[in-house]
C-alpha cells in the first residue's frame, strides 16, 4: 500500500512584557504594513505587496510606485528617539531626483527635525537629520552610488551619548561624524513615520520600487550587529519556515521517509503528530509511518516588549 506524506506549516509570534526593549518596532511587509511588535501598525495607500523579498530570510518585499504609493504611521515619540538604528532593505527602479524610502521629519517654519533617508537628486544614497536649526538647517551624509534594480542594505544610526551620526550601506560603514547638533528627534509637530514618501506629512518625495524588513532600534547598534541583521534578519522578528519536506513524498508501508525543514528567527519549533520539540534552526529526523500522515511544523518565536 502506498502512503502519501502532507505536510503543514505555521510560524507565530509571543510576547512577553518588559520594562526596556531595544527593538521598537519591526515592519516586515509580509503581506502588510502592520507592526509584527503589535504596536505601530501603519496604513497603507496604493502599496502592493506580495513582491519577491531581498532574502530568504525577509519574507516578501512591498512595491512602490514613486506617484502615491505610503505607508503612514501615526507619530509617536517612541519611534523618533534620543538615540536610534532604522535598517531596512530597498531596491530603487531609478534615481530621478529626491526619494525617500523612509522619512520621520518635522519641518517647522522655524526649525528642522527628525531623520530621513534619500534616493537624492545625484542618484546616491543620503542620511538626512535636522539639527534643530532654521528652516534649511539640515545635516547630510552620503552613502554612495544607488544602484538600480538590485537590493541594497540601509542602516542609519545615531548615538546620543558620542554625538555620532552614521550611515551603513550592505553591512559596511558608508559614512560617520560625530559633532555637537546633528541631530533633534522629530517632534514639536509630532509628524508621521512614513514608508515609501518624505515630507512632513509622506505626501511628497515618493519612492519607486521595492522595501523589505524596516525595523527600529532605540538605540546605535554596533556595524556587528547591522551586519548580523543583514545577513540573518532581525533579531526577535517574525518568525519564518523556509523550507519543510519529505524525502520521498510517497513510501510503501513498513518504509521511512526524511522531513527536513529551516527557519529563521524561531525560538523553538515542534513537529506533530509523535515527534515533538526538534531543533529550531535546521533539522532532519525519520520517520516511518503506518498510514497517510500529515505533519505539522509549528515554529514560535519570543518577543520581549
Amino acid at each position: 500500500m502506498t502512503l502519501r506524506i502532507l505536510l503543514l506549516a505555521s510560524a507565530a509570534t509571543l510576547f512577553a512584557n518588559m520594562a526596556h526593549a531595544d527593538l521598537v518596532a519591526h515592519w516586515p511587509l509580509d503581506g502588510n504594513a502592520e507592526d509584527a511588535l503589535g504596536n505601530y501598525h501603519g496604513s497603507a495607500s496604493s502599496v502592493v505587496f506580495g513582491a519577491d523579498g531581498a532574502a530568504a530570510h525577509t519574507g516578501t518585499a512591498a512595491e512602490f510606485n514613486g506617484s502615491n504609493a505610503t505607508i503612514t504611521v501615526p507619530h509617536d515619540s517612541a519611534l523618533n528617539p534620543a538615540s536610534f538604528t532604522l535598517s531596512m532593505w530597498a531596491n530603487a527602479d531609478s534615481t530621478n531626483g529626491f526619494a525617500s524610502p523612509v522619512t520621520s521629519r518635522d519641518d517647522v517654519p522655524t526649525s528642522v527635525h527628525g531623520y530621513v533617508i534619500y534616493n537624492d537628486n545625484r542618484g546616491d544614497w543620503n542620511f538626512w537629520t535636522g539639527t534643530g536649526g532654521g528652516a534649511g538647517a539640515w545635516n547630510t551624509m552620503s552613502g554612495g552610488a544607488v544602484q538600480t534594480g538590485s537590493w541594497t542594505h540601509l542602516a542609519i544610526s545615531y548615538d546620543a551619548g558620542s554625538q555620532t551620526k552614521s550611515l551603513f550601506v550592505n553591512g559596511a560603514l558608508a559614512a560617520s561624524n560625530s559633532a555637537a547638533n546633528l541631530y533633534s528627534p522629530n517632534g514639536p509637530q509630532r509628524e508621521s513615520f512614513n514608508i515609501g514618501s518624505g515630507a512632513d506629512n509622506g505626501t511628497s518625495f515618493y519612492f519607486d520600487g521595492l522595501i523589505d524588513d524596516v525595523a527600529l532600534w532605540d538605540e546605535a547598534l554596533t556595524l556587528a550587529e547591522i551586519q548580523d541583521v543583514m545577513d540573518k534578519g532581525v533579531p526577535g522578528g517574525p518568525p519564518l519556515v523556509t523550507s519543510f519536506t519529505a524525502t520521498p513524498p510517497f513510501i510503501d508501508s513498513g518504509q521511512s521517509v526524511t522531513l527536513s525543514w529551516e527557519t529563521t528567527n524561531a525560538t523553538t519549533v515542534n513537529i506533530s503528530p509523535g515527534i515533538g520539540s526538534v531543533p529550531a534552526a535546521a533539522g532532519s529526523v525519520t520517520v516511518s509511518p503506518s498510514e497517510t500522515t500529515t505533519y505539522t511544523l509549528t515554529a514560535l518565536s519570543l518577543i520581549h516588549i
